[in-house]
């Protein structure tokens, strides 16, 4: 059975405050007990020393009345002989059976039997006279540590205040338990409500939690970015969406449109109409083709076929690829190869990272701009620039370029549109290299991308 976590925690905060106040009671109880006795057995024994002390010292005359003035306070029976053993004084045993009932009377009302009072104890001690025995004195007493009714009470007294204590005690710590459970239970079940929300795709609840405990507010922090990212992956993902449609829209509207055309006799089935209908099949072709890259984004960045070769080679390679597009918009493509270096990598996918930048940069440039690639290699790192003053971009969208699906608005028509994963992949690629990717751009200045990769 499923229980919910604020009843958990009570129940724990509960169990553990029992626990705790009940060892700590109990344990405060049997210290005081066993002190408390203590001194009741030392007290007992002073009185007693006191007693025979008196006796010792007024045997030959003895003072009758502070004797019977010190066993009627402490319910003692005292009796004295001498030698031969014959009694020479008693107090008697009123104030034993007296104390003797009383303490019956109070031990019905105590906690617990902490009080033997119904053993009779005696003790017998020598009266000595210049070293030599002269008597016997016999004390006797109810009780171990014979207590008196102020003990009795005392103790009594001193149960009930544990007593009330420990309830007060349990009644702070369910009040707290309620506190504190609710306290880390409710921020929860908003994050947990937030949670099915996004689960249902409402991407856009937001929830700020107020919350002293870190590790809820960073989860909270985590749900809302969460929220934040997917949000703007399905919005991509619509764009994407409407993008496409558009782009394969277009050119099959085209095909459409000619062949009803041919096949009404309205146009004649001539070659330029069959090649301007392959045009279209291809545009539709290299669509399709880039909802393929996007189905294996995650593994090309996976799967690295690594092997060595020269960096300066292959740069110059692809660059000779290009010195045809950019002559058609009369470009001046700068190619600035430094250093030839053998190096280890995935030789297709560092082509196709250097492609995609320069791709961008051929899409995005005007006519007869610039485009320059720089090349340099330090101890660690091979460092490769590809820099263009095209139509660069904003502030506002230059964070989100490396984002799947992510197109500017200037790059929806058929001219320089795209899938908006390039970008994405071209990261995937740097970072599966244990390399980084950065990029600047200004808004109709240009845009400058480094990519940076480790030498090993």
């Amino acid at each position: 059975m499923k229980i919910k976590l604020s009843k958990k925690l009570l129940i724990t905060f509960l169990l553990l405050s029992f626990a705790v106040i009940f060892t700590t009671g109990l344990m405060s109880n049997l210290i005081v007990d066993r002190e408390f006795n203590k001194y009741l057995q030392e007290n007992n024994k002073n009185n007693i020393n006191k007693l025979v002390g008196i006796i010792t010292n007024s045997y030959n005359k003895l003072d009758t009345n502070e004797i019977q003035s010190i066993a009627a306070s402490e319910k003692f029976y005292v009796e004295i002989e001498d030698i031969s053993g014959k009694t020479v004084y008693t107090t008697g045993k009123q104030y034993l059976q007296n104390k003797r009932y009383n303490m019956n009377m109070m031990k019905g009302r105590m906690p617990g039997n902490s009080f033997n009072s119904g053993d009779y104890i005696e003790e017998s001690y020598h009266i000595e006279s210049n070293g030599t025995k002269v008597g016997k004195i016999i004390v006797g007493y109810f009780g171990i540590y014979n207590f008196s009714e102020k003990d009795v009470i005392f103790k009594k007294a001193l149960y009930k205040s544990f007593m009330i204590s420990m309830g007060i005690a349990i009644i702070i710590a369910v009040i707290i338990s309620i506190v504190i459970s609710k306290q880390l239970t409710k921020p929860l079940s908003i994050i947990n409500k937030k949670s099915l929300e996004i689960r249902k795709g409402n991407f856009k609840e937001r929830e700020d939690i107020k919350t002293s405990t870190l590790e809820i507010k960073e989860l909270s922090d985590s749900i809302n970015y969460l929220a934040e990212s997917l949000d703007k992956q399905d919005a991509l993902r619509k764009r994407l969406t409407s993008d496409m449609a558009h782009e394969i829209r277009t050119p099959l509207t085209i095909l459409q449109n000619s062949m009803e055309a041919m096949m009404d006799g309205v146009i004649s089935m001539d070659r330029d109409k069959i090649e301007s209908c392959y045009e279209e099949v291809i545009r539709i072709n290299k669509l399709v083709d880039n909802l393929k890259n996007i189905a294996s984004l995650e593994e090309s960045s996976l799967n690295l076929n690594k092997t060595n070769f020269d960096i300066k080679e292959e740069l110059e390679r692809i660059c000779q690829d290009f010195q045809p597009y950019f002559r058609k918009k009369n470009i001046n493509f700068i190619n600035e190869i430094k250093e030839s270096r053998q190096v280890l990598l995935d030789k297709d996918k560092f082509r196709q990272i250097i492609n995609n930048l320069l791709s961008n940069a051929y899409r995005y440039s005007n006519q007869n701009g610039e485009v320059q690639l720089l090349e340099d290699i330090n101890d660690n790192n091979i460092i490769i620039k590809v820099t263009d003053n095209g139509i660069g971009l904003s502030e506002e969208e230059l964070p989100l370029i490396f984002e799947r699906f992510y197109r500017s608005d200037k790059s929806r028509d058929r001219e320089t549109g795209g899938a908006g994963i390039g970008l994405t992949i071209t990261k995937a690629l740097v970072e599966a290299h244990g390399g980084k990717i950065e990029a600047e751009s200004r808004l109709n200045q240009g845009s400058c991308f480094t990519v940076i990769l480790p030498l090993e």
